[in-house]
């Protein structure tokens, strides 16, 4: 209807344009041998089928081969003797995934539950892995040191585009043909499921009996085919707009559930049962309290509890989540309030909020959470009391850490 100006066609790039764009990036630290290698690398130039993706990512693979060995064994690889359609584009992203650790595969292969284009926040996926347990280690703190270092092996290979870096890689994001890439991996474990999706689920997908992983995408208006993955073999369990009332009940196996943004109002008691769960995240949601059952999950790891502001106060019994290690809380109700016995949780790595009361928590409490990092919240009921002042000094001496302290009032909260 407004009309249109002369539609210019993107073309594939030329051979030597893949190659500049390739050895840009492959002899960035080897560049005295780039004479001897510029031959080679002109020749698996000519296989990037004029794609810039393609160029980057073998040029990423390329930079870490030194020798003119390594670099014929890219050029003859038999994977690009692949005829099936979906390597078409594939190969040149096999010659990178194969470079990788096993470890690191399994952590790259997990993003394919993530939603094309989203952006990923690095802590969250690497308290997934952790669920997962596919970061392996003594310690939460070499666990997050070994999910850093493979975060950065996949944004140096090319599979992570960095979104924000702030000293180190805050959020990431993945290129939708390694995002396809990852999916087509993974299509016998991982799944997306749209109800509003006109394509539906193939009689295939219905039956798979090997479905580890769901992403549930509902409005409201449809009901959750149980029989698409037996649920109750489910690892991880991501539910966006609408949870069915039904479904939790089943979730035996479940590692990482996430509920954000369902619209909830009450959480079932019924989580208590999930007894391998380590990662839960009802966050932004109607929850007024968590039900006391929360506090059986005695493999709980993280717990996320961002957004929601009718929350009134943590469980009691809350002591009893001995391998907890992130407790994030934000935006929750002024009257709420932190229950006796969370000085015992010493595993604790991040507490994103804490509240002093008379007769309830006290902030002598922080002392003993000396593995704490970050950033934290403090709200002491009355701050002109000499003594709480002089407490939250020795309590931030004792943690010593390098984060905010913010000490106000509740009333100037």
């Amino acid at each position: 209807m407004m009309g249109s100006v002369d539609t210019h066609l993107l073309r594939p790039l030329s051979d030597s344009e893949c190659f500049a764009l390739l050895s840009q990036i492959a002899f960035e630290k080897q560049k005295e041998y780039h004479n001897i290698l510029e031959a080679i690398g002109r020749e698996i130039a000519k296989k990037c089928s004029g794609l810039p993706l393609a160029a980057k990512t073998l040029g990423s693979l390329l930079r870490f081969k030194d020798t003119v060995q390594e670099w014929n064994n890219v050029l003859s690889s038999e994977i690009w003797q692949m005829e099936i359609a979906e390597f078409e584009i594939f190969p040149h992203l096999y010659l990178s995934y194969n470079e990788l650790r096993p470890a690191v595969k399994r952590c790259f292969l997990y993003c394919a539950i993530f939603s094309i284009d989203s952006e990923i926040n690095v802590n969250t996926l690497i308290r997934m892995w952790m669920a997962q347990g596919f970061l392996l280690g003594e310690s939460a703190e070499k666990m997050e040191l070994k999910g850093r270092e493979y975060v950065q092996d996949l944004a140096m290979l090319s599979f992570f585009e960095v979104v924000d870096r702030s000293g180190h890689i805050f959020s990431c994001k993945m290129y939708r043909i390694i995002h396809d890439f990852a999916q087509f991996l993974t299509k016998s474990e991982y799944f997306i499921v749209d109800s509003t999706d006109d394509k539906g689920i193939t009689a295939k997908e219905a039956s798979c009996p090997y479905a580890r992983h769901l992403v549930w995408q509902d409005d409201g208006t449809a009901s959750i085919p149980v029989s698409i993955c037996s649920v109750e073999k489910l690892r991880s369990f991501l539910c966006e707009n609408y949870l069915p009332a039904h479904v939790l009940s089943t979730l035996k196996s479940v590692r990482v559930l996430n509920l954000s943004h369902c619209r909830l109002q009450e959480l079932s008691p019924v989580i208590g049962n999930l007894i391998h769960l380590r990662y839960l995240d009802p966050s932004y949601n109607s929850i007024g309290e968590l039900p006391i059952t929360v506090c059986d999950l005695y493999y709980l790891q993280s717990l996320i509890l961002e957004g929601c502001e009718y929350l009134s106060k943590l469980p009691e019994e809350i002591f009893k989540l001995k391998n907890l290690r992130y407790l994030v809380v934000s935006d929750m109700s002024d009257a709420a309030s932190i229950p006796q016995g969370l000085e015992k949780l010493t595993g604790l790595r991040t507490l994103s909020c804490f509240k002093t009361e008379r007769g309830g928590s006290s902030l002598g409490w922080l002392k003993n959470l000396n593995q704490l990092q970050g950033h934290m919240s403090i709200i002491i009921d009355n701050l002109n009391e000499e003594s709480d002042v002089i407490e939250a000094q020795n309590a931030a001496l004792k943690i010593r850490m390098a984060f905010d302290l913010c000490v106000c009032s509740s009333e100037e909260k």
